[in-house]
């Protein structure tokens, strides 16, 4: 994991100045990774690199990554689209050399063994039309599997549809996990409830920038954003003031068995 490659994603690829959650993924997929040193494998759709995979040059060097295209229905008509945003990165990228395709009623693997001990999900389980059948799947024929990493969102916007299916919460992802003889290790969580605001200020942006008649709207949101942005991921913001209500942007868990 270099230091020049974890920027390059952080800021070319995630953005994370304009969507902060994602700080979280490398903060926290660093010690799930660190001890590894027998074979990860990772679920990463990365059909829309050209096959290319973000994430297998973050696994350490004594380890081995095997990287699995999570590939929807409608994965043919995206292929490669965000391909452009790696070309003149300078970087080497892996190729999957896996699949796991959703067929719509259930999922083909192109593999019937696996040897991984550590199962990587970054960012996919919103496009997962059936997580648990998939984890089902996968487990049947990784005898080895003892842990496993998920970093998702709370609060996306409706994209890249029809393949945007759910939004888990830790609680609805723990239920899932223990009944495949997961237990919960870790959970951490980033922002609170003005980082929401940065998220759908940012979905708006399109609008506010493109629409004459919300040029005052635009001004009074422009002014503030730099005030959310110094509190985005102050603890104390995350309560919304009644019991059992809280608002945080990401999620990071920790599995084993």
């Amino acid at each position: 994991m270099t230091p020049a490659y974890v920027e390059f994603l952080k800021h070319e690829i995630f953005k994370v100045t304009e969507y902060d959650q994602f700080e979280l993924f490398f903060d926290a997929v660093r010690p799930f990774l660190e001890p590894c040193c027998g074979e990860v494998a990772i679920v990463e759709r990365s059909y829309i690199y050209g096959g290319r995979s973000l994430f297998a040059p973050l696994v350490p060097a004594v380890a081995r990554a095997v990287v699995i295209d999570f590939r929807t229905k409608s994965a043919d008509k995206r292929s490669n689209f965000q391909g452009s945003w790696l070309e003149r990165s300078g970087f080497d990228f892996p190729h999957a050399t896996e699949t796991v395709i959703d067929s719509g009623t259930g999922y083909r693997l192109s593999f019937n063994h696996l040897d991984s001990d550590s199962l990587l999900v970054p960012n996919v389980l919103h496009h997962c039309r059936d997580f648990p059948s998939m984890m089902s799947s996968m487990q049947a024929v990784m005898p080895s599997l003892r842990r496993v990493f998920v970093f998702d969102s709370y609060l996306r916007e409706g994209h890249q549809i029809p393949d945007d299916f759910c939004r888990y919460t830790p609680s609805a992802l723990e239920s899932v996990m223990r009944a495949l003889g997961f237990d919960k290790v870790t959970l951490r969580e980033t922002g609170n409830i003005f980082d929401g605001l940065l998220y759908l200020i940012s979905q708006a942006r399109w609008q506010l920038d493109n629409a004459p008649e919300l040029n005052d709207l635009r001004s009074s949101i422009d002014a503030i954003v730099p005030q959310l942005r110094l509190i985005r991921r102050d603890e104390r913001y995350r309560s919304l003031g009644r019991p059992h209500a809280s608002m945080s942007t990401a999620y990071a868990m920790t599995f084993e068995r």
